[in-house]
């Protein structure tokens, strides 16, 4: 047999319900009352770096990371490299294989522009051999054999010194040419350079040669009237590379400036806005023709 609540059971309930959060309440804002009594009792404390929790406190470094801070500026164009190159090991070779790892594979890259080291090889020394790179370990070298070839392939580590420039550095070059456009000059009597006649200095003049028959169009003088020739000490401006070819060997040339930084701003500024001027005429000249047909 089922008995349904009577009338005066739901009001009770919520009577209790209502009753208990009531007392809740009060408890809350009695612990409350007392808390901001006791603070106005006790003297304020200043709040310092180890009260404040850990995960919010930050503490900045005294040296800013390597990567963030400003490289200095090169001075030389020359660079001494640890390298080593996976390379091949003809068969015939295997008897001497330092010595013919050495004339096949790293003589030929001397006097030569080498992409993978950015610059001109011009020496390399203390060649060893191994099975990784850049090593050490005098242990016995066991070289790789792939497939059906017949050549085997190790690792060939030597320490190169090489010639990269960067725009910007100061060189030396001898002067071996001279005529009203430019002054040519030989670096390390090896690498041509030349200088144009808009970034010399602006108190140079060109002088016409007396005799002909010479075969000397004329040279250049100095604010002083003092000859150019001789070894001149000049920035590098720009430069040209030319990875090297079955025919033709990698070569570097070099462009130089002797007007100061701000002059030298100047200039490539005016010089590019010739150029936009020269484009921008071009492309009207073209539109126009197009248009007429």
């Amino acid at each position: 047999m089922s008995t349904e609540p009577t009338p005066q059971t739901k009001p009770r309930k919520h009577k209790d319900k209502s009753e208990k959060k009531s007392k809740k309440r009060q408890r809350e804002e009695d612990q409350t009352a007392e808390s901001s009594a006791a603070a106005q009792r006790s003297p304020k404390k200043k709040r310092t770096v180890e009260d404040a929790p850990p995960a919010t406190t930050t503490v900045a470094p005294a040296v800013k990371p390597q990567s963030h801070m400003k490289r200095p500026e090169p001075s030389s164009a020359f660079y001494q490299q640890t390298s080593s190159l996976y390379v091949p090991l003809a068969s015939i070779g295997q008897a001497y294989p330092l010595n013919a790892l050495c004339a096949e594979h790293l003589s030929p890259l001397l006097l030569t522009y080498y992409p993978p080291f950015k610059g001109v090889v011009l020496s390399y020394s203390n060649a060893r051999v191994s099975e990784a790179p850049i090593t050490q370990t005098p242990r016995p070298i066991l070289a790789r054999s792939i497939d059906e070839y017949a050549v085997s392939f190790v690792w060939v580590t030597a320490d190169f010194i090489v010639l990269r420039p960067q725009k910007g550095i100061w060189i030396e070059g001898f002067v071996n040419l001279q005529n009203e456009s430019h002054l040519g000059l030989v670096c390390w009597n090896l690498f041509s350079a030349s200088i144009d006649r808009r970034r010399l200095p602006e108190d140079w003049a060109w002088v016409e040669a007396d005799d002909a028959q010479t075969g000397d169009q004329g040279h250049f003088v100095d604010g002083g009237g003092k000859k150019v020739d001789g070894v001149i000490k000049f920035r590098i401006r720009d430069f040209e590379t030319s990875p090297s070819t079955d025919a033709d060997r990698g070569f570097i040339t070099i462009e130089g400036s002797l007007l100061p930084e701000d002059k030298e701003a100047e200039l490539d500024e005016l010089e590019q806005q010739k150029l936009a001027q020269r484009q921008a005429n071009r492309r009207g000249k073209t539109r126009a023709r197009a248009q007429g047909r």
